[in-house]
């Protein structure tokens, strides 16, 4: 995220702090804001979405981080090739 987006991202956490009914302060902002800027904006909204229908708590750092980065899946002849 560049600091452009993150009037955009405030409102991402804002939208995530009624659907999870959490109080969410200015610093707790800046902190994720700071702890995420290496993903771009589109990575953390969808990644913000994913939380959103999948979790039951506001997500931390580490959950929004997870569900922006792709996981690699293999099959289970790939995984075999491997050993």
């Amino acid at each position: 995220m560049t600091r452009s987006d993150f009037k955009a991202f405030g409102h991402l956490m804002a939208r995530a702090s009624v659907v999870f009914d959490a109080d969410v302060s200015a610093s707790k902002i800046d902190i994720y804001a700071q702890e995420l800027q290496d993903l771009s904006l589109e990575d953390v909204s969808r990644a913000m979405q994913t939380c959103i229908r999948t979790q039951k708590w506001f997500p931390r750092i580490a959950e929004i981080r997870q569900a922006a980065l792709p996981v690699e899946t293999l099959t289970a002849f790939e995984a075999w090739t491997e050993v």
